[in-house]
């Protein structure tokens, strides 16, 4: 399943028999937040872009889950403080939402979910978004003294 924008474009592109660029267009024009009926254009691909995206957010918030639970084992007694959001998927509306959204087995015991809102920032497709979670027992997005390594 595909993570990055660019793989985002390329299978809702392949499915729906759209150009890259068009495709590029749909993603951030679909986005995570509005429901299908309401968004204008052609239903098959808000339909299809919706599911493109759904999908594609599941497979990050797994990752992000399995990089922690991997990282978990190695420094138990480490804390995670914050998580990058980065890239030009920034630009997609709700992506951050939806990932903070799913629950996070970075602290087993509260099954809290990952903690990543919307970025505030009008450069969020080219500056890091610092995403950091509320004030709670589960603070486990990156360890002490930096960043964990991008997965």
């Amino acid at each position: 399943m595909p993570v990055g924008l660019e793989s985002m474009a390329g299978a809702l592109a392949e499915r729906r028999g759209l150009t890259l660029t068009h495709a590029r267009q749909w993603l951030p024009h679909v986005g995570l937040e509005q429901p299908v009926e309401t968004i204008d254009g052609e239903t098959e691909i808000v339909t299809e872009a919706r599911r493109v995206l759904s999908q594609s957010t599941r497979t990050i918030a797994d990752g992000v889950r399995n990089s922690l639970d991997y990282f978990r084992l190695g420094r138990p007694d480490a804390s995670v403080t914050s998580i990058k959001l980065l890239g030009p998927g920034c630009e997609i509306p709700g992506l951050a939402g939806d990932l903070s959204s799913r629950p996070s087995s970075a602290c087993p015991s509260s099954r809290r979910p990952l903690s990543m809102p919307w970025p505030s920032s009008p450069d969020a497709a080219t500056s890091p978004a610092s995403v950091s979670p509320p004030a709670s027992p589960w603070t486990d997005a990156a360890h002490e003294g930096g960043q964990p390594d991008p997965a």
